[in-house]
């Protein structure tokens, strides 16, 4: 009686809740729909050639008009993202590069999942990337698409269908590290077992691909991990794993432009001939095009993050980008602060960061948009295996 009594005494409290319960549920789907058009058009054309590459454009036109749509019917989206939009479009103007519209549309994707919430971003972009590698394996299996190999810096590698070895590795990267930060979001023993299923296949295929990037990324994720499940209690941690967060992304700056400066044959060896490359990429530009950017021709892109941002919106925007890293990465917990090194290490010789359709980037700009909860702590307790 109670009970019936609270509830005709609240009316517009109650119909508040029905309204925001309705607008999460429509935000989820039309998300949902949104990543598994863009995720699974990538797969199918341009990475598979399953169907005609051109498409491509299809499938990212649909999904940028059902984000753009959930974007404009949700009332509450933040205006954080104002400023960095308009800095990106001024970029993209500028100099017409498609870094800088692929920046757009993470951004823009990025806004479409505010109303749902941080942790139940993550859980929706790691349901679309798992029917994503399920897919795969079933294209695999079927036999419509071939393991073939390729010859990459003087290796040969398989490629498992994809055009690029490191496609595959992108993508069951992304597999792992999202299924793996999902235990950090709420701790249970299914969790658990999905993420060491999704490692063990994430390395699999690594071994298969040659792909030492990406393994490398999962090794420095799990040695971060562990360093965070036995050290966590302390501050002074916290302040060291703050730090190395903070300094990162200049460490990997620098590192690039010696790579370039100091090319030699052992170094283009040990990196599959990146440094040579990253230093024909830079060559001949001038102090505008660093400055504000340049556009690319067809097939002058490199691997490195770091040049394909500069190409893309130059040093201005690279700068305010950084800006923004660094305002909200102090916000964060430890698992997201480690994770975000860890991607930022990774871009010195991936661009898989500043690419829509590889899942790794959505997770990147998802967990450093808002602020970890509290509520998390209680999870991080209880999880042995992550801290």
């Amino acid at each position: 009686m109670s009970g019936t009594k609270y509830e005709y005494k609240n009316p517009h409290r109650f119909i508040r809740k029905n309204k925001y319960s309705f607008r999460m549920r429509r935000s989820f789907v039309i998300n949902l729909i949104g990543l598994l058009v863009l995720y699974i058009g990538y797969l199918l054309s341009t990475s598979t050639s399953v169907i005609d590459p051109e498409y491509k454009i299809y499938f990212r036109i649909i999904s940028a008009t059902l984000f753009s749509v959930n974007i404009i019917i949700d009332k509450s989206i933040s205006a954080k993202y104002t400023f960095p939009l308009l800095a990106l479009f001024f970029m993209l103007t500028l100099n017409q590069s498609y870094i800088g519209a692929n920046i757009v549309f993470i951004v823009m994707m990025s806004m479409s999942l505010e109303l749902i919430g941080k942790n139940k971003s993550i859980n929706t972009i790691l349901i679309v990337t798992s029917i994503l590698v399920f897919v795969h394996i079933a294209l695999l299996m079927s036999g419509q698409i071939a393991d073939t190999t390729t010859n990459f810096g003087n290796r040969l590698r398989s490629t498992l269908g994809f055009a690029n070895a490191n496609q595959a590795s992108a993508i069951y990267l992304s597999f792992a590290l999202l299924s793996i930060y999902a235990i950090h979001i709420k701790y249970s023993k299914a969790k658990l077992f999905f993420a060491i299923l999704a490692v063990g296949l994430a390395v699999a295929v690594f071994l298969r691909t040659d792909s030492r990037t990406a393994m490398a990324g999962l090794i420095i994720s799990a040695i971060l991990m562990m360093a965070n499940t036995s050290l966590k209690r302390y501050l002074w941690f916290r302040k060291a794993l703050l730090l190395f967060a903070y300094i990162t992304p200049l460490i990997c700056i620098a590192a690039t432009y010696y790579m370039i400066n100091n090319s030699n044959r052992e170094m283009n060896y040990l990196f599959s001939n990146r440094p040579y490359l990253y230093g024909n990429f830079l060559q001949n530009k001038s102090i505008w095009e660093i400055i504000s950017g340049w556009k690319l021709l067809d097939g002058e892109d490199v691997d490195s993050g770091y040049l394909m941002l500069l190409s893309g919106i130059g040093a201005i925007g690279s700068s305010i980008i950084l800006l923004l890293y660094l305002f909200n990465i102090r916000r964060q917990g430890n698992i997201t602060l480690l994770m975000a090194s860890t991607f930022l290490i990774l871009s010195m010789f991936e661009a898989f960061l500043l690419r829509p359709e590889i899942p790794l980037s959505l997770f990147f700009a998802q967990i450093l948009s808002r602020r970890q909860p509290a509520s998390n702590a209680s999870a991080q307790a209880k999880s042995p295996a992550i801290g």
